[in-house]
């Protein structure tokens, strides 16, 4: 088919890629510059909007979009495509934001590109709408996204246009991006506003920063099924603050959204509640600029994993709960021994420097010759002796007194006597009780402390500690023949690790299987089914929605896939599974490293916090001691 531009006819190149409406070419003697062209006849509604977009076109836009900068007629006078930028190394943002698919196409990517990708996401929204264009048709595969993050919107032809008064409508739309006041809504009569566009361009944003989840994909607690487009139309946004409302679960292993900052959790919230379909009632594209800005300036890196970045508010890594059951999250190579340097026997020698405290005993070698009973005993001795010879006295006269009574009356006389005289001479010791309780009080303190003196559990967390960076600089010497034996696994179970290659490689978004188009892909996704690889019956049926007919199909798929496969008993070692064991290797090394780095310094705290503890239980004790001679001296004066 033959297509004029302004200069004549154009020459088509190659076919570089093919969507449902149209092709894409390279164009012969321009590098840059690739043509799209339609399949079938195109709409009025879209001719009239592809003649006005070239002339809207400015600098900005160019740089963000794929935006028509030529329109191509056919024969018949009817458009027939249109020239754009070419994208160059770019990819679909689904390639970004897929686990499986990142580790692939994004091998160095972290979370600080996923959010640097969603800033300029928002940055390109806001410039689009602050020109009276919409995307309306959001959606992962009109995004392109490079190495850096930058960000180029394609399929401009279906943005919805406000120009002169009239409105170019978007006449497609896709069910995962529509917001709920859009569902079942036919899209030929409809204007979309802003407040449509930001529902999806906050799908998008969660995609990127939540691992490739969909918002509302999640596990409906009703009795009924819940696909996405139903669970959007309900706002039964799966990750919720109001469960109760909403009555939805998120899928497992899964970060919250606070994980993200609870600035955007509550803008998601925003964008997915019933209050965001109000007019203009969700975030706008400038709302998250602002706040993915001051997220770029809050990341925080992981102490366990160099390759986890995440918002510093959080109290910990959310991404290592992920990957400790076996999801790998970020492909970041690190190059070299990862270990920047660290010599790790000198710093050995300075772990071992550090002299342990031991156990220790105590013992008082304080003076006793010059303790002299208190002035308080001395006063309580005189008083007691006092009494006590008043009592001798009394007894004597009584008795003296009752030897004139006649009679019976002599014999009970002398009994009285006697108890009194006994009574007054004994209550002179009662002043010795409270010497007795001051004695033992000291006793019991002074029994304490020596406890806690001689207690082994400092001493024991240090030996601890020394135990554990022991083993830790055992590992690290180990590392090299660590990483030999499982580059032997490697060799041995080349195979298998083929065969996991191989069916990675076919993603289930891209295999056109019959009854699971892009809503039950999305689904899948959601809940960690992204390849061939990942399917198997248990796991696939655990996902709402499959039931085992759609189950089976999946399988069959995959068994398919796997039919195809041809193992060469040739061949070596995969380059990507060597790369990701250096990579597991010096993750390990770094973390190692880190452990020993700070080793020193921990021992030391823990000595001198042992050494300062003892100092003060010593000082108390000297204190006690000398209290405790000087209360049994005056108990022994008053014995």
């Amino acid at each position: 088919m033959a297509l004029r531009g302004r200069n004549g006819t154009i020459r088509l190149g190659s076919l570089l890629g093919k969507g449902g409406e149209g092709e894409v070419y390279t164009l012969a003697g321009d590098s840059n510059t690739v043509a799209k062209v339609y399949l079938a006849e195109v709409s009025k509604e879209r001719e009239d909007k592809l003649k006005i977009m070239p002339g809207l076109l400015t600098p900005e836009i160019a740089r963000l979009t794929a935006w028509p900068k030529e329109i191509l007629y056919k024969d018949n006078g009817r458009i027939g495509g249109f020239l754009m930028d070419r994208m160059g190394t770019s990819k679909d943002i689904h390639s970004l934001y897929g686990p499986k698919s990142r580790l692939t196409e994004f091998p160095h990517a972290d979370w600080r590109l996923l959010v640097r990708s969603a800033l300029n996401l928002s940055r390109a929204f806001h410039v689009l709408h602050q020109a009276g264009c919409l995307v309306a048709d959001v959606n992962h595969g009109g995004i392109r996204v490079a190495a850096d993050g930058t960000i180029k919107i394609i399929d401009c032809d279906s943005f919805q246009i406000t120009r002169g008064g009239r409105v170019y409508l978007c006449e497609v739309g896709t069910d995962q991006f529509t917001p709920p006041e859009l569902q079942q809504r036919s899209f030929r009569q409809t204007a979309r506003t802003p407040n449509h566009d930001n529902f999806g361009l906050a799908v998008l944003i969660f995609y990127l920063l939540q691992m490739g989840r969909h918002p509302f994909a999640g596990r409906y607690r009703g009795p009924e099924e819940m696909p996405i487009p139903k669970a959007i139309g309900q706002f039964r946004y799966a990750y919720s603050s109001n469960t109760s409302l909403t009555n939805m679960e998120p899928p497992p292993h899964t970060a919250k959204p606070h994980a993200a900052s609870p600035e955007l959790a509550k803008l998601w919230e925003q964008a997915f509640g019933r209050s965001g379909a109000a007019v203009n009632g969700r975030p706008v594209a400038a709302d998250w600029v602002a706040a993915l800005s001051r997220l770029e300036k809050s990341f925080s890196q992981c102490s366990a994993n160099p390759t986890h970045f995440f918002f510093q508010g959080n109290g910990s890594c959310p991404w290592c709960p992920i990957e400790s059951i076996g999801i790998i999250l970020f492909g970041v190579s690190i190059n070299g021994n990862g270990g920047g340097g660290v010599n790790v026997e000198a710093l050995w020698k300075q772990i071992q420097g550090v002299q342990n405290p031991g156990f220790s005993s105590w013992s008082w070698s304080g003076p006793t010759i010059g303790i002299k009973p208190s002035s308080k005993a001395t006063t309580a001795k005189g008083k007691r002796n006092e009494r006590r010879s008043v009592g001798l006295v009394v007894g004597v006269v009584v008795f003296f007194a009752g030897a004139s009574v006649a009679g019976s009356m002599w014999l009970l006389w002398i009994i009285v006597a006697s108890i009194a005289g006994f009574w007054i001479a004994n209550s002179a010791n009662g002043g010795i009780e409270q010497f007795l309780e001051v004695h033992a009080q000291l006793a019991n303190r002074k029994a304490e402390l020596i406890e806690q003196y001689t207690a082994k559990g400092e001493v024991g967390a240090f030996d601890s500690k020394v135990n554990e960076l022991t083993r830790v600089h055992m590992e690290h010497g180990d590392l090299a023949s660590e990483r030999q034996r499982r580059y032997q696994e490697l060799v041995k179970n080349r195979e298998k690790h083929a065969l996991d290659r191989h069916l990675d490689k076919h993603r289930i978004d891209r295999a056109g299987i019959s009854g699971i188009g892009p809503v039950r892909t999305d689904m899948l996704e959601s809940y960690g089914i992204e390849t061939a690889a990942d399917v198997n019956l248990q796991a696939v049926l655990q996902v709402p929605g499959f039931g085992i007919a759609l189950a089976s199909q999946l399988m069959e798929w995959r068994h398919e896939v796997a039919r195809r496969f041809r193992f060469n008993p040739a061949s070596e070692v995969d380059r990507g599974e060597v790369l990701a064991l250096d990579r597991a290797i010096a993750i390990k090394r770094t973390e190692l490293e880190k452990k020993l780095r700070v080793g020193p310094a921990i021992l030391q705290q823990i000595r001198q916090s042992i050494l300062s503890r003892r100092a003060a239980l010593a000082g108390e004790l000297e204190k006690i001691s000398t209290e405790l001679a000087q209360a049994k001296m005056d108990l022994d004066l008053l014995q």
